[in-house]
């Protein structure tokens, strides 16, 4: 999934030469894109950023000793990565969770339709509330809800994960001294005379 974030340029103004408007490349500043793909994963696996949902912490399995489910939670499965496409530099959000054949990080960004289980009963854990949607527990029932509802949810916590993941690998860029080294190459590439 492309995330879709904003990097300041600072004081740069939109008539700026082009090159200045070119700068902010991976290839200019491979380290100013290496601290934001760190930020964003360390963002994206913050539990305590988790939204709640009925009460309950979404996406994030607390009750997994109930269900006796295995394996690793979807948040400490997240991949961030900076691409280069010919719109620009792109952050790209991925996760491998899977639950069976299903990817759930892709079923919780596009969501699934409503699907039955007829005529077998099924017995599960409901982590996100009852049928009156005011406490979690179990059921038997012959039919699962797909998770449109909580596709909004998901991509808007996702959305601001990645923009707070920019914003702090932009800050650690800037705190290192990397920026000072990577403007100081941009600059002198573009034949500018100057002063380290």
């Amino acid at each position: 999934m492309i995330v879709k974030v904003k990097i300041s340029c600072g004081a740069f103004a939109s008539n700026d030469p082009s090159f200045l408007r070119q700068a902010f490349t991976r290839k200019n500043m491979p380290k100013l894109y290496r601290f934001i793909e760190v930020a964003t994963k360390k963002a994206l696996g913050d539990k305590s950023s988790l939204p709640r949902f009925h009460g309950r912490t979404a996406f994030y399995d607390d009750d997994r000793r109930l269900t006796k489910k295995t394996g690793p939670h979807l948040i400490t499965q997240f991949q961030a990565r900076v691409e280069t496409s010919s719109n620009g530099e792109e952050l790209v959000v991925d996760n491998k969770k899977t639950v069976g054949t299903w990817n759930v990080f892709w079923m919780l960004t596009d969501g699934t339709r409503w699907y039955n289980a007829r005529p077998k009963f099924m017995h599960f854990f409901d982590r996100y509330g009852s049928w009156s949607s005011t406490s979690p527990g179990w059921r038997t029932v012959q039919f699962r809800r797909g998770n449109e509802q909580f596709v909004p949810i998901f991509n808007t916590w996702l959305e601001s994960r990645a923009q707070f993941g920019v914003e702090k690998g932009v800050e650690l860029w800037d705190m290192s001294g990397a920026k000072d080294s990577e403007f100081y190459k941009v600059l002198k590439r573009a034949g500018f005379s100057v002063v380290k």
